[in-house]
């Protein structure tokens, strides 16, 4: 499997990330593929700043009873 990196930022990207990035997203500069995981330990594992939307609080709500309706 190919691993991707940034020494200069000293970053290492997933298998997500390595299908869609071809530059470093903090530096711009090309990745370099390894092919083993021993160049990249100690890396920090890129996390995209954009983090998943909040999932919706369920709210409970009374709702008054019309006596007519009762």
């Amino acid at each position: 499997m190919t691993r991707l990196s940034c020494p200069d930022c000293r970053l290492r990207f997933g298998k997500a990330a390595t299908a869609t990035l071809t530059t470093c997203p903090e530096c711009g500069q090309d990745l370099e593929s390894v092919g083993s995981a021993e160049p990249t330990l100690g890396l920090r594992l890129f996390a995209p700043a954009d983090s998943p939307p909040a999932l919706p609080i369920a709210v409970a709500a009374a709702v008054p009873i019309r006596p007519e309706l009762a």
